[in-house]
């Protein structure tokens, strides 16, 4: 109680921050506008993995807007997320609006293992949207053409972000970082010993 009252008397006002909830109100003036949000938060609007509404084509979502994807998830909702899902957004509609093909680094196949493990350990969108973003890695002849930071739940539709034909035949390697099963859990120890795999023959990449 005495710190209660030290806090109250060097205090003139508390604000709650409470979170929000999602106004659709600057969409009102789209034709047959229709507001959809997930069943488990009416925070959020329902929205495909390019981050178009679900329910007007050409309206895309950016931002903490865009965290009903991933939510209890990955990072979405939060500045160290968003920031590498909404440069995956611009590369998605120069891709789709300008038919310019998704950044990209060339690397001869036979160095592709440590340029991929050198990248693991450095990767910054698939870090931080742990589930979400992702690497593919190309064949191209003697060539691996790496994509990074593409959204897994679009990968049905890589074909577009590379400007090529649906059809066209490719060799593809996908680098997803992922938590175990397990690793995080109310009321768990996240310290406990069985956390990460000691035994280097039954851990896996």
């Amino acid at each position: 109680m005495r710190q209660r009252k030290i806090f109250l008397d060097h205090t003139t006002k508390v604000i709650n921050c409470l979170g929000f909830n999602y106004d659709p109100s600057p969409f009102s003036n789209i034709t047959n506008f229709h507001s959809k949000t997930y069943r488990r938060s009416d925070k959020y609007p329902e929205m495909g993995w390019d981050f178009q509404s679900s329910t007007v084509k050409n309206l895309y979502y950016a931002g903490t807007i865009t965290h009903g994807l991933d939510k209890r998830v990955s990072s979405g909702g939060f500045i160290h997320g968003f920031r590498y899902t909404a440069r995956s957004l611009a590369w998605i509609l120069a891709a789709r609006n300008h038919r310019m093909r998704w950044p990209s680094e060339k690397v001869p196949v036979n160095g592709v293992v440590s340029y991929m493990m050198k990248r693991m350990n450095e990767m910054n969108g698939p870090y931080q949207m742990f589930y979400v973003l992702v690497d593919v890695y190309v064949r191209y002849g003697d060539m691996v053409e790496v994509f990074k930071d593409i959204p897994h739940g679009i990968l049905y539709r890589f074909h577009e972000f590379l400007v090529e034909p649906r059809d066209k035949p490719r060799d593809m390697i996908v680098v997803r970082l992922e938590y175990g099963a397990g690793y995080s859990k109310i009321g768990g120890d996240p310290f406990r010993r069985d956390r990460v795999e000691l035994d280097p023959f039954s851990s896996h990449v």
